[in-house]
């Protein structure tokens, strides 16, 4: 029996929840895998031409891979298809969901130990305050917040299959209200919406306040550490969301059917005995 390791990296191209969210389920499989490791990866490329692009590229090439990981790996560009690709002893990914991954997101959530998920959820909490230094929530009254990631549009809007990874404001309203309900006081309960820049919020009808925040790093920051519910959309974004945020489960709404697992409300070892 070989007694050789397999090494796997994540790189893509698309925008910078997809990378993210692959990184994350490519350092998951590294994890659950016996003899398998993750080297990480110098992301240099991202669909949508986000102004921050340089400060997102370089989050993703600095998010950490374990104590023993080596420097990130240069030069490991590959086209979208295949999915994986074997180049220089590396198995190079554009994600690692398999088949269950496809344009209009997952069919399941990739299965994830326990300490795997607290493991990435460490990496990924201490990767946002590292970012972020200092960074505080907001201060404010009993009024709880309830945030909303409502992906409008992407690069490719004008396909069919696109459209329908898209709530229209009735749906999404709904879904707010469902999760409004498990809020301590829904009468009370700010809503907060985040959506694309150049996308209209005008015509939801509940009241609420349109966030003026438009990068998606701060974004996720907020969502994480900052929310107090939270409804997601069928986004990549809204996948590492899910996964990271400190909200109760019964408090996530919209789309949960994401690549990776929701919010376990795992508590992390107060050693921090994790492999940042």
């Amino acid at each position: 029996m070989s007694s050789s390791w397999t090494n796997i990296t994540s790189w893509s191209s698309d925008g910078f929840g997809h990378q993210l969210m692959a990184m994350l389920g490519c350092q998951a499989v590294a994890l659950s895998q016996n003899r398998t490791r993750y080297i990480p990866s110098m992301h240099t490329r991202m669909e949508h031409d986000p102004p921050n692009a340089t400060l997102l590229l370089g989050f993703l090439s600095s998010f950490p891979a374990g104590r023993e990981a080596p420097a990130p790996m240069a030069d490991m560009e590959k086209p979208r298809f295949p999915d994986c690709v074997q180049t220089r002893g590396m198995r190079v990914c554009d994600h690692c969901f398999g088949r269950s991954f496809g344009t209009l997101g997952c069919s399941v959530a990739q299965p994830m130990p326990q300490r795997t998920h607290a493991t990435l959820l460490h990496r990924m909490h201490a990767s946002l305050r590292s970012a972020f230094p200092g960074r505080s929530c907001p201060a404010r009254d009993e009024t709880e917040t309830l945030c909303v990631h409502w992906r409008q549009k992407a690069g490719w809007e004008s396909r069919n299959w696109i459209k329908n990874r898209v709530f229209p404001k009735s749906t999404l309203t709904t879904m707010i209200r469902a999760v409004q309900r498990n809020m301590t006081n829904s009468n009370t309960t700010s809503v907060v919406v985040y959506t694309n820049a150049d996308a209209s919020d005008s015509q939801l009808p509940l009241p609420h306040v349109r966030s003026a925040d438009e990068n998606p790093l701060s974004i996720l920051f907020d969502f994480t550490f900052c929310c107090d519910g939270i409804v997601l959309s069928n986004s990549a974004l809204s996948a590492v969301i899910g996964f990271a945020t400190g909200v109760p489960r019964s408090r996530i709404g919209g789309h949960t059917s994401q690549c990776l697992p929701l919010n376990r409300n795992l508590a992390l070892p107060k050693d921090r005995t994790f492999s940042v």
